[in-house]
């Protein structure tokens, strides 16, 4: 995955929380009511309790706007995961089949220069060794990567789950915050209900702002999932290494020859 696509990624987990916090800034909250006066609760009230209902549509508008946006921006990153991986796969493809028509060319020349029957035998047992070396090198790098691939669009998905989970969850306390004061301008409290409004509504974006701080993370589980892959890619490199080196070996003593074939 690239250092940009990972970019991307944070950005729009970060952009939701961020926008959250827009959603419900004092200013908004506070601006469900007028500056607080000399003026009695009661009369403070009635402005409050006249603009509440205004104020809860344009909230839960806002919010459930901001979750089909976040939905859709997920979809579009797991899209551009996968063309580009796509991508990826027909360069490897490429490169294989290009590797495979070179390898297949030495082994032509090998076996034109085999002369005796022990030669011939060996170049026999050589080429095959090669051949299974190469395909499970090519097994190991398959694995590998597909591998990395589900880890990553699985952190994506938990992340996503997780993320529209705790705004439903925030949605419900805002929700019931509204409810709450709805009832209260209904009874005609006589208690200062702006006052008392903003210090929940701050409350509750507090607590979400306070969850959303992993939003971060799913880019550092994606760095530990390259790492576990390129491991991976390293282990099957080495492993490969050593069984060409003493295939060569065998096949030059076969030769009977100190030079490299």
């Amino acid at each position: 995955m690239s250092r940009v696509y990972k970019k991307q990624l944070n950005r729009s987990l970060i952009g939701l929380s961020g926008a959250l916090m827009i959603i419900l800034s004092p200013a908004l909250v506070l601006a469900i009511s007028p500056a607080r006066t000399t003026k009695a609760n009661t009369s403070q009230n009635t402005n409050f309790c006249n603009n509440l209902s205004t104020s809860t549509s344009k909230i839960s508008s806002n919010l459930t706007n901001l979750t089909t946006k976040a939905s859709a921006a997920w979809t579009k990153q797991t899209s551009n995961a996968t063309t580009n991986w796509q991508q990826v796969d027909q360069k490897v493809a490429s490169y294989r089949a290009t590797a495979d028509q070179t390898r297949q060319t030495n082994f032509t020349k090998l076996e034109n220069t085999a002369k005796t029957t022990s030669e011939k035998s060996a170049v026999s047992t050589y080429e095959s060794t090669i051949s299974t070396a190469v395909n499970t090198l090519r097994s190991a790098f398959d694995n590998a990567r597909t591998a990395y691939r589900t880890s990553v669009l699985g952190a994506i998905s938990n992340r996503q789950s997780t993320v529209l989970g705790q705004v439903s969850a925030f949605q419900s306390t805002v929700n019931g915050i509204f409810s709450t004061y709805q009832t209260d301008c209904q009874t005609g409290s006589t208690t200062n209900l702006h006052t008392s409004f903003v210090d929940a509504m701050k409350t509750a974006r507090t607590t979400f702002m306070n969850e959303r701080s992993s939003d971060t993370t799913i880019g550092s589980q994606i760095q530990q999932f390259i790492v576990t892959r390129d491991n991976s890619f390293s282990a099957a490199q080495q492993a490969f290494k050593t069984t060409a080196t003493n295939a060569a070996q065998v096949l030059q003593k076969a030769f009977n020859n100190n030079s490299s074939i």
